[in-house]
């Protein structure tokens, strides 16, 4: 606290590292926050990570190769040390505790597999080998030597700047607990103190087989640490390096601290005498902290001048005070001494802890805090004293908070890692590559089929069998003694083929048993060869290898009818009016087994009179709006259109008119027809009439 006011000044402050400053006015300590607890508070030490990762390492399976060849046991080709393909990628889980130490937990993937072999066996294989101009063929199993633990090599480990092919396999827990069961001896033991994120310190060497328990190695590490080297790779290459069957060991010093937090009330007051100017009465009216502080200043050369025995006794006792704690004589070193120094010396506990201040041990760490508003101290009454001179200055004091901090210092076992190697032969057996020559026949036929399959003429064959293609294979004999085809190359004769050369190859039209009229489908028409039907029809080409057909698909013919009707649906027979040679009925073909697709019109062919008279002499005219079907249009296969036209019978009136000569009407004309049939007879004579004067019939 020094001669400073101290208020509210946090004594602990967490840093973004996961470290806590423990801090007063006399020094400081840096300790991880999880290390630190407060039981006053309700806090206790934090056993959860402060982070969490994985470290990652590789290793690389290593192996000779040799190839051999079946007949003779001839060594081909041989490689050593190569990388197996037997590759891992190692991984151990870790919890961080604090700002750095990673405490190693689960390794996974370092483990053997059954498919560790296989890799090996696959990374080696060559499918071939070329040696003195022949071709060699892997065959069988390879065969598989191991020794040693056939191990492989680690990627690097980088520890501060001491890099080794160290892993951690074996050597931890889930729980995050070094095993030290696995540990081997006659390797060393390097024992590695970690400072900081990727930082070390000092290490010491030990016997590998001593180190069974985390005792043991902080056993061993405190009676090495004396001596101990930094740990750098100089320092290590002095020593002889880490080598197989050495193992390395990381441990951290780690400080725990238990804090105290306690608040506390005084009360404090002086005694003072009204004379040498400190109140204006003896009941101590007018009398305040900063009027007897002037006293002081006034008197402190000469305090002995002073009248009052009080005040004398005040400052004689603050300049004791002063020179007792090495402070400046100032206003708040006063204050202080009123409210906490006189309290102190009159042997009050709370007093004595508040005005003791900040305290440190032997290594500088802070062990007390005190928080106390000396600043804020003030008069805040006054009263006599009875049958003294002399009257009592009452204080307002601080409530001083006081956190005390005690230390624990332990050195962790952090994780371990240690060195390993092996190697493993396999050996491949090869068959020679061979050469031979096959001769490929073929032929082609000409299918005709409908739509739906049905075959309307039997198989045409277009291309006999003949040779096609000379096919030339380079083939090995297996470890079974089955022959392994390598490559075929095939060699086309040439022959070609052309199925629609003539009209009996390629016939356009076709008629069943039964009569029914068929058209060659162009589009149709497919190509397959041995069963697979090829992307585009081929109806020429060259003979391949087996049956080529051609197959031309024909689509069955359609017609086209023309129907003649009356409005009420009679069927209509009758010559065409204007061209009675002409003789028009129901069902009177257009189109006559026409191929699919072509256009007819039955309008343009004579087959739509406009008028119809039939054998009783009745006319008909065409009403076109009540055609029936498509008079226009294209044939479709399988099918008979049909066009329907209907007719109205055209009927006529007769009627008698009565007129003179000069055309002047002499009576009323008369009906003698209405509506009736063409060239249906008539008579008008019932109609005659008498008329006074010359007439002339007339009738229309």
């Amino acid at each position: 606290m020094a001669g400073q006011p101290h208020i509210a000044e946090a004594a602990m402050t967490e840093n973004s590292d996961n470290t806590t400053t423990i801090s007063n006015d006399k020094g400081s300590v840096i300790v991880d926050t999880a290390n630190i607890e407060n039981p006053d508070a309700g806090r206790a030490f934090s056993t959860d990570p402060t982070a969490e990762g994985t470290n990652t390492i590789t290793k690389t399976g290593k192996v000779d190769y040799k190839y051999v060849t079946a007949e003779g046991n001839t060594v081909l080709e041989e490689n050593k040390n190569q990388n197996s393909g037997a590759d891992k990628t190692i991984e151990t889980t870790y919890d961080v505790y604090g700002k750095s130490g990673e405490v190693f937990k689960e390794t996974t993937g370092g483990d053997a597999q059954d498919s560790d072999l296989n890799d090996a066996k696959e990374n080696g294989k060559k499918a071939t080998i070329e040696k003195d101009g022949k071709t060699y063929h892997l065959i069988g199993e390879p065969k598989v030597e191991t020794t040693g633990n056939g191990g492989g090599v680690y990627s690097d480990t980088t520890l501060g700047d001491v890099t080794a092919k160290l892993t951690p396999e074996g050597l931890s827990n889930a729980e995050g607990k070094i095993t030290y069961d696995t540990v081997k001896a006659g390797g060393k033991a390097w024992i590695v103190e970690q400072t900081g994120k990727g930082t070390y310190g000092k290490y010491v060497l030990a016997d590998s087989g001593a180190i069974t328990s985390d005792a043991k190695m902080v056993e061993a590490f405190k009676a090495g640490e004396a001596a101990a080297k930094d740990f750098t790779s100089a320092n290590v290459t002095a020593d002889g390096g880490i080598k197989e069957g050495d193992y390395v060991f990381v441990l951290e010093k780690n400080t725990y601290v238990t804090a105290k937090t306690e608040s506390f009330a005084l009360t404090a007051s002086i005694q003072l005498t009204s004379s040498d100017n400190v109140a204006d009465d003896k009941d101590g009216s007018g009398a305040t902290v900063n009027r007897t502080y002037a006293m002081v200043q006034n008197f402190k050369a000469a305090p002995d001048t002073l009248t009052g025995v009080a005040n004398k006794t005040l400052v004689k006792g603050y300049l004791a005070y002063l020179q007792e704690k090495g402070f400046e004589d100032n206003l708040l070193n006063f204050k202080r001494y009123i409210s906490l120094g006189i309290g102190a010396k009159a042997g009050d506990p709370y007093a004595i802890i508040a005005d003791k201040g900040d305290q440190v041990d032997d290594k500088g760490r802070p062990t007390t805090d005190i928080t106390a508003d000396i600043e804020s101290v003030s008069e805040s009454d006054s009263s006599t004293l009875e049958d003294t001179p002399d009257f009592v200055l009452k204080l307002n004091t601080p409530s001083p908070d006081v956190e005390e901090y005690s230390y624990r210092d332990e050195i962790t076992p952090l994780r371990a890692y240690r060195l390993a190697s092996g190697t493993t032969t396999i050996t491949y057996t090869y068959a020679e590559e061979k050469t031979r020559e096959i001769e490929k026949k073929g032929s082609v036929v000409v299918n005709y089929k409908t739509e739906d399959g049905t075959e309307l003429k039997a198989p045409y064959t277009d291309t006999p069998e003949t040779v096609a293609e000379v096919v030339t294979e380079k083939y090995y004999v297996d470890a079974d003694g089955n022959d392994v085809i390598v490559s075929s190359t095939t060699a086309s004769k040439n022959v070609p083929y052309n199925t629609k050369e003539n009209e009996t190859e390629k016939p356009q039209k076709l008629t069943d048993a039964q009569g029914n009229v068929y058209y060659l489908n162009e589009a149709n028409t497919m190509t397959s060869v041995n069963g697979t039907e090829t992307t585009s029809p081929a109806e020429t080409g060259t003979v391949v290898e087996g049956v080529t057909k051609v197959t031309y698909i024909y689509e069955k013919a359609g017609s086209v009818i023309v129907n003649y009707k009356t409005e009420d649906g009679t069927a209509l027979t009758g010559t065409v009016v204007g061209d009675e040679s002409k003789t028009v009925e129901s069902g009177a073909k257009d189109t006559d087994n026409g191929k699919p697709g072509t256009a007819y019109n039955t309008a343009d062919n004579g087959m739509k009179p406009e008028r119809i008279k039939t054998a009783e002499g009745k006319v008909y005219q065409l009403v076109p709006e009540s055609t029936e079907g498509e008079e226009t249009g294209e044939v479709e296969s399988g099918t008979t259109k049909e066009v329907t036209y209907v007719y109205k019978e055209v009927k006529g009136n007769v009627v008698v008119k009565y007129v003179d000569t000069e055309g002047n009407t002499l009576a009323d004309d008369e009906q003698d027809e209405t509506d009736a049939s063409l060239n249906v007879k008539y008579d008008t004579t019932d109609h005659k009439k008498n008329l006074s004067k010359k007439m002339v019939l007339n009738t229309t």
